[in-house]
C-alpha cells in the first residue's frame, strides 16, 4: 500500500490524509521512531478504527522486522497485525507503515497504582503477559523491551503486550552493533549485565537475547508494579560490578515494602532469579500465575498498600511543606539563614513550571506515568491531546536515565567539590558532563520533579542570578 499526498512529514499528516485504503482521522502520539494515527477503512465492510503507527525515517528496517514478528505470534494480548505497507513522500522516499487493531487502555504502573490493585487482580494481569510471551516464544521471538510503559491494562483488568519494535525473530538480521541488544537498562538481566561487563571492549561481542531474559523483564515489571521500585543490579551497574564503589543492597522481597500475598512475591522471586532455569519458561510462569489467581486465600484481595504509607496525612499537607520535609536531610551541615535559604530555593525550584524542551531522552523513553487512551502500537512516547488548547506537558524526572545532554544555561564541569556530582549523560562523550546536585527526597517526590540516576535523586545545577550593580551586597 502506498500513497501521495501534499503534506511532506511523517509526523504531521492532516486528517483526511490517505495511505492505501486507510484514512487519518487523527494524529494520536509520537515517539522517536514512529508516529500512531487513528484511521478507518475505506474497504467494504471493514468497520471500526485501527492504529497507524508510520515511520519517522524513510525505509526504516525495524518496521520490517516489527511487522514480520508480529505477522507470526497469534495471542489475544498481543494487537493483532491488519496490514503493512508505507506511505510515500511527494519527493518519493517510502516511510514504512504498520496498522494494527486499535487498544486502548492505561500504562500498568498508572492502571496498577491508580486503582489500588490487588494482588489477585496483579496476577491476573501477569499470567496475561506471560501468556502473550509465551506466544512469542512459540513463534521463535523474543520482545526483548518487556515493561510497564510496554503494557496496557483497560477497566476490565485485561493486559496488552504492546511494542515489538525491539523484538527479533529467529532468522532476522541484526540491526545494532551495540554489545547488548535493544532494551531498558533496569530491566535488563544478570545475565546480560555481566556479560557486558566481561565483554564491554569487545567490539565484535554481541549478547543474544533469550525467553529468559524476557522472563526476567517481566519479574521487574512486576516488582516495580507493586512496590513502585526497581530491584537492582540493573538500577545501577557501577555498584553492581565494580568493586571501587560501594555494594548495592540486597534485593528486598517486596512483602518488606508493602502488603500482599505471599502467592504473588512467591512468583515475583521466581521470576528474578539470578539463574535463568530457575524462573522457567514463559507457559510455566503463566500456569503458576494463573494456578495462585484461582487459588491464593483473602490476603489477596486486599490493597497492595505501603506499610505505614500514612497517606491521607502526605496529602493533607501542603506540597511545599512535603517537599521541605522531603529534603531537608540533603543538607544537614546547614544551618540557620543559609539552610532556610537553600530550602526555600529548593523550594521554589520544585514547584515552579518547567520552561525547558524535554530532553532527547524524555522524547525517547515513554513515562512510568502514561496518559489514558495510549493505544497499543508502541514507540508512543507523547501522547498527544485531542482538547483542543491543551496546555504542553512540562519536562520532568522520568525515573529511568538522566538527559543525552546537559539543559541550556546548566553548569558544565569543574564542579564544586563535596558539594555537585559531575555526571556524563551520554558515556564516553566528555562534552555531556555537567554538574549536578544529590538530594535526599522522600519516596514518590524525586519522580515528578527531580532526575533519578543510580539509585539517587538529582537536580540540575544552574550559575546563580547576577545582581544587578546598582544593588549592593
Amino acid at each position: 500500500m502506498s500513497s501521495h499526498t501534499a503534506e511532506s512529514r511523517p509526523d504531521s499528516l492532516a486528517p483526511g490524509t490517505k495511505i492505501g485504503p486507510w484514512c487519518v482521522e487523527r494524529l494520536h502520539g509520537r515517539g522517536t521512531y514512529g508516529t500512531v494515527y487513528r484511521v478507518r477503512s475505506d474497504e467494504p465492510g471493514e468497520t471500526g478504527v485501527f492504529a497507524l503507527k508510520l515511520a519517522h525515517f524513510p525505509w526504516d528496517p525495524r518496521f520490517e522486522r516489527e511487522g514480520l514478528l508480529l505477522s507470526r505470534i497469534r495471542h489475544d494480548s498481543v494487537p493483532k497485525l491488519r496490514d503493512r505497507g508505507g506511505w510515500r513522500q511527494p519527493r518519493g522516499d517510502i516511510y514504512p507503515c504498520l496498522v494494527m487493531e486499535w487498544v486502548e487502555g492505561v500504562a500498568l504502573y498508572e492502571w496498577a497504582a491508580r486503582g489500588k490493585c490487588t494482588s489477585r487482580q496483579i496476577l491476573r494481569v501477569l499470567a496475561q503477559l506471560a501468556r502473550a510471551l509465551e506466544a512469542t516464544h512459540q513463534a521463535d521471538g523474543v520482545h526483548r523491551d518487556v515493561k510497564g510503559d510496554n503494557v496496557l491494562v483497560n477497566p476490565e483488568g485485561f493486559a496488552w503486550l504492546v511494542d515489538f519494535g525491539a523484538g527479533k525473530f529467529k532468522g532476522a538480521r541484526s540491526l545494532t552493533q551495540e554489545t547488548l541488544p535493544p532494551g531498558t537498562q533496569a530491566y535488563r538481566s544478570p545475565q546480560a549485565l555481566r556479560f557486558l561487563k566481561e565483554n564491554y571492549r569487545d567490539r565484535g561481542a554481541h549478547y543474544e537475547a533469550t525467553e529468559a531474559d524476557d522472563v526476567y523483564a517481566l519479574g521487574v515489571t512486576a516488582y516495580r508494579a507493586v512496590t513502585g521500585r526497581y530491584p537492582p543490579p540493573g538500577t545501577d551497574l557501577d555498584r553492581a560490578f565494580d568493586p571501587k564503589h560501594a555494594p548495592l543492597p540486597p534485593l528486598q522481597p517486596p512483602s518488606a515494602l508493602v502488603s500482599m500475598c505471599p502467592e504473588l512475591e512467591g512468583l515475583i522471586l521466581r521470576m528474578l532469579s539470578d539463574m535463568p532455569e530457575e524462573r522457567g519458561r514463559a507457559g510455566e510462569v503463566a500456569h503458576s500465575l494463573e494456578q495462585a489467581a484461582a487459588s491464593a486465600g483473602h490476603r489477596a484481595d486486599a490493597p497492595i498498600l505501603p506499610h505505614g504509607s500514612g497517606a491521607a496525612a502526605k496529602k493533607s499537607r501542603p506540597r511545599s511543606r512535603r517537599i521541605r520535609q522531603a529534603f531537608a536531610p540533603a543538607v544537614p551541615w546547614l544551618g540557620g539563614a543559609v539552610g532556610g535559604a537553600f530550602l526555600a530555593a529548593v523550594t521554589w525550584w520544585m514547584v515552579q513550571p518547567r520552561e525547558q524542551s524535554p530532553s532527547e531522552v524524555q522524547q525517547e523513553h515513554v513515562s512510568d506515568e502514561e496518559s489514558e487512551g495510549t493505544v497499543a502500537l508502541g514507540d508512543t512516547g507523547q501522547p498527544v491531546p485531542t482538547t483542543e488548547g491543551a496546555q504542553r506537558a512540562q519536562p520532568s524526572g522520568i525515573g529511568l536515565e538522566m538527559p543525552k545532554r546537559p539543559f541550556p544555561g546548566q553548569v558544565v564541569p569543574p564542579c564544586k567539590k563535596g558539594f555537585e556530582a559531575e555526571i556524563e549523560l551520554t558515556p564516553g562523550k566528555k562534552e555531556t558532563r555537567s554538574c549536578w546536585i544529590e538530594v535526599k527526597a522522600a519516596e514518590g517526590l524525586c519522580k515528578p520533579n527531580g532526575y533519578e540516576y543510580r539509585g539517587g535523586c538529582y537536580l540540575p545545577v544552574y550559575p546563580p542570578a547576577k545582581l544587578p550593580q546598582s544593588v549592593k551586597q
